[in-house]
């Protein structure tokens, strides 16, 4: 099983990493020239990490493979931009795109705990694939409600099982994470 990729930055592609305000959704109340020029760094990063190649081939796919997108309906997540008339290098300036730079900088945003103990049930390796894969999601469902871990964290488990070449159970250990919100 291959581990989780980590993109090394450059010292310019780190400049520009630390200029970006990750967690601050709310918009609509920054300084208008404040959020051109962050978003103008966002879209810069982008380019420096696509010119170089750095970015991890199973996470450019997350972006742009219809397969991937597992709450879609046969459209990535590029095509969705697209659809909504953002296109080409404007989508990596767009507000929305940031959550996919931050994770191919750094893949699926979960503790580090959540991703050592995910990957640990697969290394045991401890029965059919049947019962791993009832263990990972049992696992999954005892970290939603232990670790009150965000809205988004079901996309962020399928995000790993990619990660770690395991696509086969992308979407079981994202709908079990989905089944914790019910």
């Amino acid at each position: 099983m291959k581990p989780i990729d980590i993109i090394e930055l450059t010292a310019e592609e780190q400049a520009l990493y630390d200029s970006i305000r990750w967690e601050n959704d709310d918009w609509l109340r920054w300084e208008y020239d404040e959020r051109i020029a962050m978003l103008e760094n966002v879209k810069k990063l982008s380019e420096s990490l696509i010119h170089r190649q750095a970015i991890p081939k199973v996470r450019l796919d997350y972006f742009t493979d219809p397969k991937m997108n597992l709450g879609s309906r046969g459209k990535s997540y590029k095509q969705n931009f697209e659809n909504n008339g953002t296109t080409g290098k404007e989508i990596l300036r767009h507000p929305n795109f940031m959550p996919y730079l931050w994770y191919f900088i750094n893949g699926p945003r979960l503790p580090k705990r959540t991703i050592e103990g995910f990957y640990q049930i697969l290394e045991e390796d401890r029965g059919t694939s049947g019962m791993i894969l009832n263990q990972l999601c049992a696992f999954v469902r005892k970290a939603m409600r232990d670790q009150q871990l965000p809205h988004d964290a079901p996309d962020e488990f399928a995000k790993l099982a990619f990660d770690i070449d395991q696509s086969h159970l992308a979407d079981s250990v994202r709908k079990a994470a989905m089944n914790v919100r019910k």
